[in-house]
């Protein structure tokens, strides 16, 4: 019952509290939990993933400033998908 109480009150205010205080949040939860919370998230529409076109511009935006080359940005991406 408690754990269903707190995905609730976490979904609700998802979009007035700060990022940091949802993982703080999450951290406290089970694995299992998340999962869970997250398929609800999904199902229900209250969590939409970033287009694709949001992704790359904000890419391409680091990428200038920073002034990284191809291959350094292919080895970044790499990593990233090696993590799990």
């Amino acid at each position: 019952m408690w754990k269903k109480a707190i995905m609730t009150y976490i979904m609700k205010n998802m979009a007035k509290q700060k990022l940091e205080k949802i993982m703080d949040n999450l951290r406290d939860l089970p694995s299992k939990e998340v999962q869970i919370l997250m398929r609800r998230l999904f199902k229900e529409g209250v969590y939409r993933p970033p287009k694709l076109g949001d992704i790359t511009r904000k890419v391409e935006q680091i990428t200038g400033e920073n002034r990284l080359s191809p291959k350094v940005v292919d080895e970044a991406i790499k990593w990233a998908r090696s993590q799990k």
